[in-house]
């Protein structure tokens, strides 16, 4: 509750390396909280506590990957905060993600006297706007929920998930590395990806050992990750150059060898040729290394005047069968609980 503000908190969570640490905002104790719910703009108030114990946390020593965030549905908060706050909970991760902040957001609004108020209801019948209380949340960005009712939360979210799934577009990524720990540079990426508020990591490809194309260096690590996201081509393109540039790709000349490569290859059925983008991929079908995992995960996924992943990698299967693509990994390689923490540059 105290988001490890107590004297010597966080070095105790550092010393415990595969915790999970959760960071709420609240103020003072059970005793006194309610008498310190005054804020300019609760939104950014929050967002500030939040930024700023993350990045203790870290200074600390304790891996980002372990942090997950809540803005204390509640706690020290009127109804009127709680209520800002859930309305403006994507302006709350639009804050943290400025500050730097990419973690899953938890939100817990279940039976809690907000709902109570807003409903009139006594805590025992507060079911049904727990529920919407918790759809509400994972709509605005929320990737963990605290809940009484887990089946019934469930069932609210699979129908929802069901719903949007028929509605977006599926986007393929591309991921490669050859440089440093490529294992857990990719994995790295992925998990920066599934903790972005407007992506929805859907499914990652084995991973595959490659030999270089048109190039020198190391051999390649690849992978392939499908998602849904609410971003536009452009805006997911930028958000994929900004984790290569935190993983520390330079380019020093074409087709050199590289920390993280992320190339966005399908939006959809999306076709796009723009100064800073083409789609699809103007060379995903002419590349095993891109072709073998995208047939594993989505076979039938169809690449706009090209064909299926599965009848594209047939072909350059027949035609480049000495070019070395080998699984070397299963489908649950990049889970944060299997490879080696990455604690950046």
């Amino acid at each position: 509750m105290r988001a490890l503000t107590t004297p010597g908190a966080l070095q105790a969570l550092a010393a415990h390396p595969t915790a999970g640490v959760c960071l709420m905002h609240s103020r003072g104790d059970p005793s006194t909280m309610q008498t310190l719910a005054h804020y300019g703009d609760v939104v950014e108030d929050v967002a500030t506590f939040l930024a700023k114990r993350y990045q203790a946390a870290c200074a600390a020593g304790i891996a980002a990957e372990r942090i997950a965030l809540d803005p204390g549905y509640g706690f020290a908060k009127t109804m009127e905060h709680s209520v800002a706050l859930l309305a403006r909970q994507a302006d709350l991760l639009s804050h943290l993600a400025a500050a730097g902040v990419h973690r899953p957001l938890l939100a817990g609004l279940s039976r809690k006297g907000t709902v109570g108020r807003l409903t009139g209801r006594p805590v025992e019948q507060r079911l049904a706007g727990s529920l919407a209380a918790a759809l509400l949340a994972a709509q605005r960005g929320a990737r963990i929920l605290r809940v009484h009712d887990v089946a019934q939360t469930l069932d609210v979210l699979k129908v929802w998930q069901g719903v949007e799934q028929a509605s977006h577009e599926t986007i393929a990524i591309g991921l490669g590395a050859n440089l440093g720990d490529a294992r857990a540079t990719l994995a790295w990426a992925l998990q920066q990806l599934q903790a972005h508020p407007r992506v929805t990591l859907q499914q990652v490809s084995s991973l595959y050992r490659t030999r270089p194309v048109d190039a020198e260096g190391p051999d390649y690590l690849n992978a392939v990750a499908l998602l849904h996201t609410s971003l536009e081509p452009e805006a997911l393109l930028k958000l994929l150059q900004a984790l290569e540039q935190q993983a520390g790709r330079e380019r020093p000349y074409r087709n050199a060898p590289r920390t993280l490569d992320l190339d966005l290859l399908l939006y959809g059925q999306r076709v796009l040729n723009s100064p800073t983008l083409t789609l699809p991929h103007p060379r995903m079908h002419l590349r095993r290394f891109v072709l073998e995992p995208l047939a594993e995960v989505a076979p039938h996924l169809q690449v706009p005047s090209k064909g299926s992943a599965i009848s594209l990698q047939q072909e350059q299967a027949a035609d480049q069968p000495v070019q070395g693509v080998d699984c070397i990994d299963g489908l649950n390689w990049w889970r944060a609980d299997l490879v080696p923490v990455r604690t950046g540059r």
